[in-house]
């Protein structure tokens, strides 16, 4: 099972949604099934057993098979909400709200889920030919924080770039936090922190943050990450543990680094807000220039 490979569209992975751990691992499961250059319809049938998840986690209790039904249960009505079209369509005109699955059904005598996924999510795990993240299932395999999850994935989408740049309410929007952990204090404890911990503990990335200002607000957090040092058939991290305090938020933020230009330059954080969830600088950077041609040449 920690063999298996989970493909998302980079839109399912900005999406709005709040799972538990139980369930993402149920929903990463099944995903992990998907098989590529195979057709996904809503009728395809995928299961997760007591089995599968101790064969994933490498734990085991006597209250699995409990859990696990109750999970199911709450998966039936789990939201998520969208606001990308898969394969880098572009955006919808409002946010898409939908289910994960169409149906779901523990079977008691065999300690197994069965399940359906939502027509509407079809598109996002099949057929998926830009703006998608592939990772293994063994990163997030035994993490036992749902934010942990989310923030590897979000992460995993610029492994190429080594960091990314997310802005504050995206976070709290994607990992539908509400009225929690408004204080930044309180976020960095909760749930930032947290799920960095995981990644560096589990993943086979090491990663570090800090927090940066839009004038006297902060506004963002630029992760910072890349693979562990390997040595054998092994990952082991002989660096040294990186740092998850951030920065100061009393200093001034350095300004604007000029990276790659088209018809004129880009700082990192514009394209940070500028690239699509998934594109790279320099695929963000021609994407704009064509654009920026094509209104010269009108």
């Amino acid at each position: 099972m920690q063999d298996a490979n989970v493909l998302k569209s980079n839109a399912l992975i900005e999406a709005s949604y709040k799972l538990t751990v139980l369930e993402q691992r149920i929903m990463l499961i099944c995903i992990s099934q998907v098989k590529i250059g195979e057709k996904l319809t809503d009728q395809v049938e995928y299961s997760v057993s007591v089995g599968d998840l101790i064969d994933l986690t490498g734990t085991s209790s006597n209250a699995m098979y409990k859990e696990l039904e109750k999970a199911s249960a709450r998966l039936w009505r789990r939201e998520i909400w969208i606001n990308e079209k898969p394969n880098g369509e572009g955006s919808f005109d409002r946010q898409k709200g939908t289910r994960w699955v169409q149906t779901i059904n523990y079977i008691k005598d065999e300690g197994r889920v069965t399940l359906r996924f939502n027509t509407d999510m079809v598109p996002y795990l099949n057929d998926l030919t830009e703006q998608f993240t592939r990772y293994a299932l063994r990163d997030v395999a035994a993490m036992t924080s749902s934010y942990g999850i989310r923030m590897f994935e979000m992460i995993a989408q610029w492994k190429s770039i080594g960091h990314r740049i997310i802005e504050i309410d995206f976070l709290r929007d994607a990992f539908v936090l509400g009225e929690k952990y408004k204080l930044l204090a309180d976020l960095r404890r909760k749930v930032i922190e947290p799920g960095i911990e995981q990644i560096n503990e589990h993943s086979h990335l090491n990663v570090s943050y800090e927090f940066q200002k839009t004038g006297r607000k902060t506004t963002h957090i630029r992760f910072t990450f890349g693979p562990k040092p390997i040595q054998g058939n092994l990952q082991i991290d002989t660096s040294p543990t990186p740092s998850t305090k951030p920065k100061s938020e009393n200093k001034s933020q350095q300004g604007p680094k000029k990276v790659m230009s088209g018809p004129r330059q880009y700082t990192e954080y514009e394209l940070s807000k500028l690239a699509r969830p998934g594109e790279t600088y320099p695929e963000a950077i021609a994407r704009l220039s064509r654009k920026e041609q094509k209104e010269m040449d009108v």
